[in-house]
C-alpha cells in the first residue's frame, strides 16, 4: 500500500514533464494509433482517420474538418440543419411551449384560489 501512495499523488504536485504509461481511465494512451482509409465527405478526396468508419457519420479530411469546425463553431450544431429539419424543431419547440405555458396558467390559478382562501381566512 505505502508503495501505492509514494506512486500515484493524489492532490499533490506532480512531475508534468514525467512521461506517462498507459491510462488506466481509457485516455490517450490507450488508444491504437491505427489508421484507416476513408473517403472525404466534403472534398471526396481519399483520406485516413484514427477510427473505423461506419457510414453512419459523415468523413471529413483534415482541410474540410478544419474549415467545417470554424464556420460551425458557433451556431451549436456540429453539422448545418437542412430546412426541413429546421422547421421541424421549431414546430416541436413551439408545441413543447404550449404546453408548458397551459400547465404554468394552471398553476398561477391554483396558487392565486389558495391565496384568496388563505387571505380570506386569516381577515
Amino acid at each position: 500500500m505505502k508503495d501505492f501512495k509514494k506512486s500515484y499523488s493524489f492532490g499533490g504536485k506532480r512531475d508534468l514533464g514525467a512521461k506517462r504509461g498507459p491510462s488506466m481511465f481509457g485516455g490517450r494512451a490507450d488508444r491504437s494509433s491505427e489508421s484507416h482509409k476513408a473517403t472525404c465527405d466534403g472534398c471526396h478526396a481519399v483520406c485516413e482517420v484514427p477510427f473505423v468508419p461506419n457510414g453512419k457519420k459523415p468523413v471529413y479530411c483534415r482541410n474540410c474538418y478544419k474549415s467545417r469546425a470554424t464556420t460551425t463553431a458557433f451556431s451549436g450544431q456540429p453539422f448545418p440543419r437542412t430546412d426541413a429539419s429546421a422547421d421541424e424543431s421549431s414546430n416541436d419547440l413551439k408545441k413543447q411551449f404550449s404546453i408548458l405555458n397551459t400547465k404554468l396558467d394552471r398553476l398561477t390559478a391554483a396558487i392565486e384560489a389558495q391565496t384568496r382562501v388563505l387571505s380570506s381566512s386569516a381577515g
